[in-house]
């Protein structure tokens, strides 16, 4: 277990086993965010008791074509089916799953409890709140071409911060994600008018220049990966 600013619970996981659900709820009942980071290769989690799976599930899974993409959709639903299930007393087939108005999912319930999750490669990432958050993680890939992307989704401030420093890309675009992932709207919003303001051990600071305000996210270096969160301030 890690601790974020002293205010994030990040825990790695192997085994839907491992959460303990009376600290998951005291978490939620605090307002402290949770994340869970899992490595989904089966050599590496105990994949069989991800099993907490829909109809709909099973049938998403065995669209997916590749193995990465299949561990990483049974870990994350399979946690957050588990954990929603106990939280809300029913079995997983009646989960009250819901979408927002840009298709974000999240689950009706009187505890405003909300969930998220991010997957890059083969890890994959479940954030939970009592309020509304968004979770990212990316791979830190030292092949990445982000020069380009500089230049095409980026502010003048944020090439200014990241100037030639990989880091510092993938900081701010794992920051940039998050935030949009709260917000709900992935990249229907425009994310060349969100600027990174401010920089810190492991906080970013956003301003969304179309609604003049600041957002700050908070980023963590786990492995080869940065993870990012974003939540009501």
């Amino acid at each position: 277990m890690k601790v974020l600013n002293e205010k994030v619970k990040f825990s790695i996981i192997t085994s839907c086993n491992d959460i303990i659900m009376q600290d998951v709820e005291e978490l939620l009942v605090a307002g402290v965010p949770q994340i869970f980071f899992i490595d989904t290769r089966k050599d590496r989690c105990e994949l069989d008791t991800f099993r907490y799976l829909s109809d709909e599930d099973r049938n998403r899974i065995r669209s997916l074509k590749k193995e990465s993409d299949q561990n990483n959709y049974q870990v994350t639903h399979s946690l957050i089916n588990y954990i929603y299930s106990r939280l809300l007393k029913c079995s997983v087939a009646v989960i009250p799953y819901k979408m927002g108005i840009y298709k974000k999912p999240y689950i009706r319930n009187d505890f405003n409890y909300h969930f998220n999750i991010s997957h890059s490669n083969n890890y994959a990432i479940v954030g939970l709140l009592n309020s509304e958050l968004g979770v990212d993680i990316e791979y830190y890939d030292e092949q990445l071409d982000f020069a380009s992307l500089v230049t095409g989704l980026f502010s003048p401030k944020d090439k200014l911060y990241i100037q030639t420093e990989r880091k510092k890309f993938f900081r701010l675009w794992t920051a940039k994600e998050a935030y949009l992932k709260y917000l709900g709207t992935g990249f229907y919003h425009d994310i060349n008018g969100i600027a990174c303001i401010g920089d810190g051990k492991n906080q970013i600071t956003l301003l969304d220049m179309k609604t003049k305000s600041e957002h700050s996210v908070f980023i963590l270096e786990e492995q080869e990966y940065f993870i990012g969160l974003c939540r009501d301030e």
